[in-house]
């Protein structure tokens, strides 16, 4: 096994970046046969935040894998101590993982960014999430996913499940709601206003007496 430096003698970090490689392992390093996508696999003893994954992928792909059109992945795993479990993993972890989400999956970090998240048991997961069409669609997905990330990246297995909250509404849609229901009393006043005026009845015996009558024609 050798180290990140080891394996990317030439790569060059700033040192707060660097730091966090120093120790870094590398397991394997591979690319795709139409050179598109390059996989870098580590295993660390401690936890990298994604931002910081990012700008050394990028470091990667600018100064490594020089190849036009070509991504780096970094595919982090985490060799951690027994006091970790799946609660301080998420804690420290999670807006990881909102990050990860806002880059390369928009509509699934968009259903998550706002909902509340805890343990009830030691292996359960729990999304308070806003009830939408959405939200139940992808659900599935994203349990696939943090199933994915806690057995991949932690070594834990883990169970997810939702509860969904009825959408709260904002100031602006609350103070629109309250301006189209006073437009609708105010036209609705106005009509029962020019209904029981005399000029309304007058106007109505009138247009009833220009309309056609019609004729029956009995064999």
């Amino acid at each position: 096994m050798y180290r990140f430096f080891e394996v990317f003698k030439t790569l060059k970090l700033p040192e707060d970046l660097a730091v966090y490689f120093e120790n870094v392992e590398v397991t394997k390093v591979s690319k795709t046969s139409t050179n598109s996508l390059a996989r870098v696999y580590i295993k660390s003893d401690r936890v990298i935040e994604k931002p910081i994954i990012f700008k050394v992928e990028d470091a990667l792909k600018k100064q490594i894998f020089r190849i036009s059109n070509m991504d780096v992945r970094i595919i982090d795993r985490y060799v951690l101590s027994a006091q970790y479990t799946p609660q301080t993993v998420m804690d420290i972890y999670y807006d990881s993982i909102l990050a990860e989400l806002e880059k390369y999956w928009t509509l699934e970090y968009n259903l998550l960014k706002n909902s509340q998240w805890e343990f009830e048991k030691e292996d359960m997961l729990v999304f308070t999430i806003e009830d939408s069409f959405l939200a139940h669609q992808y659900a599935d997905t994203l349990t696939d996913y943090f199933k994915k990330i806690f057995l991949n990246r932690f070594g834990f297995e883990i169970d997810v499940e939702y509860q969904y909250a009825k959408k709260k509404e904002s100031q602006y849609e609350r103070e629109n709601a309250y301006r189209i229901n006073l437009r609708v009393k105010e036209i609705e006043n106005n009509m029962m206003d020019l209904t029981s005026s005399p000029a309304w009845s007058t106007a109505l015996k009138i247009g009833l007496n220009l309309l056609p009558v019609a004729s029956v024609f009995i064999p």
